[in-house]
């Protein structure tokens, strides 16, 4: 079952416009009359051409020249899904051996092979975007639909699936980029990339046409062509009757009477439509509002209210409304902000902390209900080759085996006498083939996964437990769940009530918990009670993605645009039906339909799209009888109620940045500490919705769910909406709720043309049952929400139904989709041979980067030739940003007027001369809303300039000339330009040199950095002692050891060890020689979400056994530099240790302040050592006498990103920018706070805790780790433009954004960055706007746990910020021989390494640490790197 925000509800009301509880206001069922005036606005001329104007003014699709980029009409979607068709109860079709009237009719026309591709798109975006109109389509992009499948089994080869899916795909592609014009046959043909695959391109044109996955909604079919002879009788058609104006009535209507148009031999049905109510639209119903005038709204849109559907669940991944709502009609759409507030009985805001504690605990007995859930088998079906589907290339081999042989050879395990291993290759994806469950039918759900015991469980979620329960103790349901029709209410109830055995629950978190409940009413329209254990949402994981939306103006625009649009239908309001008689074993049969006024109308099939309140209500006699199979399915299922009140003032006194806010509700009866308490009133205006954006007015609409929807059918208007708006000023005040200008109360339930809201899975209610209500008797056929098993209880849900009742129908009347046989042609060679035609991508060329400068060769522009190394595409992309930071980008290339005479002619004279062709083309069809298309008014106005005289002509080949005159000016003019850019060039970059930029300088700036202790491990095994070892560092060592700063002052510069890597310190000798006093170790990390408030906290309390130990270290914060002095004491210690052992005079050359200036090979000589595969370092030393050169066997590379040793060894590196800036700064904090923690969670009076929020509104964390004394290091991470915000602003202001972004919501921070910063950046300026802001806000905020201390000042000097970027180095591995070592490194905070040897002289280099995430360990022969 879909969310809280997935229903479509009726309209069945009441109506109190000024006074309430006046029986006198209330509002009378709409006349056929009112009918007609509700539509009378419409028929004016700017609402009949609403349509025109909504559409694009571009009607052509993709033409071999026509290059669609990425920034298409179709967007991205994720792959990892796939969804089917999710129509019920389709009907497997037979197939005769003959060609389809469809196919038949085109087959006249030239093939035009790929003339539906754009050439110039490259075919990896044109896979990609066929893949995402797939998606969109509700259809998987790489496997069969289950009816495809069926109808191609014995006639597709199993390798040209792939083939099939590439033409479908491509289909839905052209739709989805214009949904306002059809896709026609020649386009859909188009799509294939040769003409052996014409009859496929047809087979999936059809089938996609009549499943309604195409050419659906306000979209005008041309009439196809007749490929008989003769006129097609328009009067001989068949009558079908469609019963109920609602959206699956008016779905169905509208698909037949488009459909048709594409099988112009077969003559089109009259299409009826009969409503009882007065209005159209059935269950959406958008009551206008009267009592005050919206000055928000557009002038085409009025105030009104939805008493029934209220959603749409969001667009995206094939829901149908996209096309209509959006793509079609163009409407404005709110899109719901996942924000709401809690409010308890007394008015006060809910604890977000408690709250999500709470509703923790009811996801946790609600997936604990879900192991007792039916698991529908979902359909097997052959699959084509992904790769290929999503590069757009086809596979054409064809090995003779049928899609249905291949399966069933590959189950029998016959498979490798049929073909070669190549072909079984090609037919691994075939998941329908296997024996084994198919991937996709692999349970993944969590409830089937193992759980924890209840108690571990509440321990985990926070909750105290009680000092007799053991963390073993769990639920035991499945007594209760094994009783026949089990109840979700029932088993739910248990749960919590075995869970008090557990926790103390108090009557507020059982408040909480039964809030959830009646949100969980509100989704299925009944209480818990009534819902089916096994089954109540058996329709789980068809949910449609993106944000949830409403149509500004009213919902009922939808049904209405359906009813107009192309033309109208024939639907005749106040015709309530009260008896059908059909022919229940002949579709071809008669069929009557008796109306309550007495009319009868005779009719070729029937359509009941009634609501299932409505079966199960018997109003409607059947003759015959309903078979009892059809009635136990209408019994079993169950049929919804929820009501609303709606409340109209003259100003709103709620938040109006959020979209909701809820409320909980007292016990009826009892105490409160028992969950039968709540059942009665938990559902009572459990949930206000604000309507500002939709109805322009102060407008709330509050729901009432569960038994409380049944209460509401009982009572009067008065009670109702004084109780409502007693609750109201409980929580906003006595004197803040004024009286409503205008209330409305719904009542569904009474409505006889409802008798309800929308379906659920009662308890009694069996897995098919929404299948069996789909079926067809006869002549009789079935549509509406209940008959949608994949998408019950919703607008989508009925429209859907409705396209499949027309596909039905259109199969009973033309007959099943018919394959030729062959339905794949053999193309010949010039002798008669088979062709094998293999696919063909279209060589790409990659375009010019994206922001690179267009300036006349010859300038100075970046090198052609790629850098060679990293280091060198660095410095240069530096020198680059320098320049066009100095003087701008070069200067842009003008744009061209036009010089062709014609086109100005045509541009001064198109709308005339298509307005003249509307005009000559309705009255030549006779048709009121025909068009002419675009190549037809070209063709007219070169036929009108042919016909010009050389003087009329003469205006236009004079704006030529001086078009082409100005064109050549401005050519010159830029190019001047561009020379004068190039000159400025050479001297900005000539002044960024003399600043100390040269590359060799630049690069030793770059390389700057600490000392790397590798080596300590390797000079303290015993397995190591033999060799000879030197370390180079650029810093001196003078400058690391003397490092002393002040006692009150933090470097930015820190980082967080783990309790591992202290070891690791210790274990090594260093940690002693770590300024402890510099050191603090913390015991937690509350990590949280700042847009919807999600939770972590990271420390040793969730282990059972150690939860009341004494504290333990998550971590331990130091400076770097600490760190640097304490390995580099160490380094010395342990030199000075060796130098005096006696044995070999000390292992190792300590070479700080110096620098290697080059490495390179030895040479072999011939009277010497052969040094050819050693590599040879060249050292240039500062502080003390070094060689020259030294030779080494291995040579380790601790040097940071841009690696000499890495460069020298050709080991290759990747990696990104993250588009990403860190800003770090060291604070002070206000002194530590109390334990505001929440009770339900343990805490401890002395933890240390650093905390972290995510923003992602801003671009990435940010994160407050302690440092001794008070002190905390800030790391934020977030955007370019903002790290230059930050930086630019006071340091008191700096201090206040970073509380701001540990306090407010997305919003309020993202209006802070918009506050205008002060150009004084003393340390006395201040800027009163942010912190008044940020007080004002905070006010006005809730802060729920957790609560980071206030940050009171900024450490002057302090604030920097740097890139974010992720390199990692690759290589494969290599020997390295006994000799000398030298360890090469950029400092001892870029990374550790370890080295040991022996057995043989082999020696080997181990990263255990770093800046880089790899390092690189290079010896022997060029080349040979061992990467680690």
């Amino acid at each position: 079952m879909d969310t809280e925000m997935d229903t479509s509800v009726g309209s069945s009301i009441t109506v109190d416009n000024v006074l309430m509880g006046d029986p006198k206001n209330h509002a009378s069922p709409p006349t056929n009359a009112e009918f007609k005036h509700e539509d009378a606005d419409d028929d004016s001329e700017s609402a009949h051409d609403m349509l025109r104007i909504f559409r694009s003014e571009d009607n052509d699709r993709d033409s071999t020249n026509s290059s669609m980029t990425s920034a298409s009409l179709i967007s991205g979607l994720p792959e990892s899904k796939s969804s089917g068709a999710n129509q019920a109860s389709r009907k497997k079709f037979s197939i005769p051996n003959a060609e389809s009237p469809l196919q038949r009719s085109k087959m006249v026309a030239k093939f035009r092979a790929k003339s539906s591709i754009p050439t110039k798109l490259p075919p990896t975006e044109y896979g990609r975007q066929c893949v995402a109109a797939a998606y969109a389509s509700r259809l998987n992009p790489y496997a069969l639909h289950e009816d495809e499948h069926h109808l191609l089994q014995d006639r597709l080869c199993h390798l040209h699936v792939t083939v099939y899916l590439n033409i479908r795909n491509g289909i839905l592609r052209l739709w989805a980029r214009n949904p306002n014009v059809s896709v026609n046959l020649e386009e859909a043909i188009g799509c294939a990339k040769d003409e052996r695959w014409t009859q496929l391109a047809c087979f999936a044109y059809e089938w996609l046409v009549r499943g309604g996955y195409i050419n659906f909604g306000c979209v005008e079919v041309p009439l196809g062509i007749k490929t008989t002879r003769g006129r097609r009788n328009e009067s001989s058609g068949q009558t079908i009757v469609v019963i109920g104006g609602g959206m699956a009535g008016l779905g169905c209507a509208r698909q037949l009477t488009s459909v048709f148009n594409h099988f112009p031999d077969h003559t089109p049905p009259q299409v009826v439509v009969l409503e009882g109510r007065g209005r159209i639209g059935g269950r959406i119903y958008s009551h206008p509002l009267t009592s005050r005038v919206s000055e928000d709204l557009a002038l085409h849109q009025r105030p009104t209210a939805e008493m029934g559907a209220h959603i749409i669940v969001g667009f995206e991944h094939g829901n149908p409304l996209d096309t209509i709502v959006r793509g079609q009609l163009a409407l404005d759409c709110h899109s719901l902000r996942d924000l709401s507030t809690l409010y308890d009985t007394d008015g006060s805001a809910v604890d977000e902390h408690q709250d999500t504690m709470v509703e923790r605990l009811y996801n946790d007995v609600l997936d604990r209900s879900g192991q007792y859930r039916y698991k529908r088998q979902k359909p097997r079906t052959a699959m084509g080759e992904k790769e290929m589907i999503d590069s757009g290339r086809d596979a054409s081999e064809d090995d003779g085996l049928t899609i249905s042989q291949y399966e069933e050879a590959t189950a029998s395990g016959t498979i490798d006498l049929l073909l070669p291993a190549k072909s079984r290759r090609r037919g691994v994806g075939h998941k329908a083939a296997k024996q084994d469950k198919p991937s996709e039918q692999v349970d993944t759900d969590m409830d089937t996964q193992t759980q924890l015991p209840a108690a571990t469980a509440a321990k985990e979620i926070g909750f105290h437990l009680k000092s007799t329960t053991r963390l073993d103790e769990s639920l035991d349901l499945d007594r209760l769940a094994a009783s026949p029709n089990a109840s979700l209410g029932d088993v739910l109830d248990e749960g919590v009530r075995q869970y008090t055995r557990f926790l103390e629950l108090r009557p507020k978190a059982m408040r909480l918990l039964n809030w959830h409940f009646a949100n969980l009413e509100y989704a299925n329209a009944a209480n818990v009670e009534r819902l089916s254990l096994s089954g109540w949402d058996q329709d789980s994981g068809n949910e449609f993605e993106g944000e949830h939306a409403q149509i500004i103006g009213g919902y009922q625009q939808v049904p209405r645009a359906l009813w107009r649009f192309p033309d109208k239908l024939d639907v005749r309001t106040n015709k309530p039906v009260s008896q059908i008689r059909y022919d229940p074993r002949d579709p071809g049969g008669r069929a009557t339909v008796t109306c309550e006024d007495g009319e009868v109308i005779e009719a070729d099939k029937v359509v009941i799209t009634a609501p299932l309140g409505v079966l199960k209500q018997q109003s409607i006699q059947f003759h015959p009888p309903l078979p009892q199979w059809k009635q136990a399915a209408i019994s079993r299922l169950g049929f919804g109620l929820l009501n609303k009140i709606v409340l109209v003032f003259d100003r709103p006194f709620w938040d109006v940045d959020r979209d909701m806010f809820g409320l909980l509700r007292e016990p009826r009866s009892g105490s409160g500490f028992a969950q039968d308490d709540y059942r009665a009133g938990r559902g009572q205006f459990y949930l206000f919705w604000n309507c500002i954006e939709t109805s322009g007015l102060p407008v709330l609409i509050a729901l009432m769910a569960g038994d409380s929807a049944h209460e509401a059918e009982t009572k009067s208007d008065h009670d109702l909406v004084s109780s409502c708006l007693a609750q109201l000023r409980k929580v906003f005040g006595e004197s803040s709720v004024p009286t409503p200008s205008e209330t409305i109360v719904t009542r569904w339930g009474s409505d006889r043309f409802a008798r309800g809201t929308y379906s659920f899975v009662a308890a009694e209610a069996q897995p098919q049952d929404y299948d069996t209500l789909a079926r067809s008797l006869g002549n009789l056929y079935f549509a509406g929400e209940a008959t949608c098993g994949s998408h019950p209880a919703t607008v989508h849900g009925a429209y859907l139904s409705g396209l499949r009742a027309a596909s039905d129908i259109l199969e009973a009347i033309i007959g099943p989709i018919s394959l030729p046989n062959p339905l794949v042609v053999e193309t010949k060679s010039s002798n008669g041979n088979p062709v094998d035609l293999t696919a063909v991508v279209t060589p790409v060329t990659a375009p010019k980067r994206k922001g690179d400068p267009v300036i006349p060769a010859g300038t100075f522009t970046r090198p052609v030739k790629e850098p060679t190394s990293s280091l060198q595409q660095d410095w240069d992309a530096a020198m680059w940003d320098y320049i066009y930071a100095a003087i701008g980008f070069a200067p842009p290339q003008p744009s061209k007027s036009g010089t062709n005479p014609f086109l100005l002619y045509q541009k001064d004279h198109w709308n005339a001369c298509k307005e003249r062709c509307d005009s000559k083309k309705r009255t030549s069809t006779g048709k009121a809303n025909v068009k002419t298309g675009r190549d037809e008014v070209r063709i007219e106005l070169g036929r009108m300039w042919k016909l010009l005289s050389d003087e009329e002509k003469a205006p236009y080949v004079e704006r030529t000339r001086t078009h082409k005159d100005a064109n050549d000016d401005a050519i010159m003019a830029w190019k001047a330009a561009c020379v004068e850019w190039d000159k400025r060039t050479w001297e900005v970059k000539d002044e960024w040199i003399k600043q100390g930029n040269a590359f060799e300088e630049w690069v030793r700036k770059r390389n700057g950095g600490g000392v790397d202790c590798g080596t300590l491990q390797g000079e303290s095994s015993p397995l190591t002692r033999h060799l000879k070892i030197a370390l180079i560092e650029s810093q001196p060592l003078s400058k690391l050891r003397g490092w002393n700063p002040r006692a009150d002052e933090y470097s930015n510069r820190a980082s967080s060890l783990t309790p591992a890597s202290v070891s690791f310190l210790e274990a090594i000798g260093a940690w002693k020689h770590v300024e402890q006093s510099r050191v603090q170790p913390y015991n937690e990390m509350q990590v949280w979400d700042g847009s919807n408030g999600s939770k972590m906290r990271f420390d040793w309390s969730s282990d059972p056994d150690k939860s009341h130990s004494p504290l333990r270290t998550v971590a331990t914060m130091t400076e770097n530099a600490n760190l640097s002095k304490g390995l580099s004491s160490r380094v010395i210690e342990v030199e000075e240790s060796e130098s005096g052992d006696g044995q070999n005079g000390g292992r190792g050359s300590l070479m700080f302040g110096s620098t290697v200036s080059s490495i390179e090979n030895g040479l072999d000589d011939p009277h010497g050592l052969n040094l050819s595969s050693w590599p040879i370092v060249s050292v240039s030393s500062a502080e003390r006498k070094a060689p020259t050169s030294m030779a080494a066997r291995l040579l380790v590379g601790a040097d940071g990103a841009n690696s000499p040793v890495r460069a020298f060894a050709g080991i290759p590196s990747n990696g990104w920018d993250y588009s990403r800036h860190g800003v770090v700064a060291t604070v002070n904090l206000d002194s530590q706070p109390g334990n505001d923690i929440d009770s339900l969670f343990t805490s401890h009076p002395q933890r240390i805790t650093a905390y972290q929020r995510f923003l992602p509104a801003l671009g990435g964390p940010i994160a407050l780790l302690p440092l001794p004394n008070g002190k905390a290091s800030l790391v934020w991470s977030t955007t370019a433009s903002n790290a230059t915000y930050l930086k630019s602003l006071p340091l008191e202001t700096f201090t206040t954004m970073i509380n701001a972004a540990f306090r407010l919501s997305m919003t309020d921070l993202a209006y802070m960055f918009t506050l205008p910063t002060s150009a004084n950046h003393s340390t006395t300026s201040k800027s009163y706007t942010h912190a008044q802001e940020l007080t004002w806000r905070l006010s006005h905020t809730p802060l729920p746990p957790p609560r980071p201390p206030l940050v009171t000042s900024t450490q002057a000097d302090s604030i920097a910020s740097f890139p974010l970027r992720f390199r990692q180095s690759r290589g494969g591995g290599g020997a390295c021989l006994s000799g000398a070592l030298v360890t090469f490194w950029r400092g001892f905070m870029a990374s550790m390494a370890v080295l040991w040897g022996g057995g043989g002289g082999l020696g080997w280099g181990c990263w255990i640490g770093g800046r880089e995430p790899r390092g690189s360990l290079w010896g022997g022969r060029r080349g040979s790197e061992l990467d680690l």
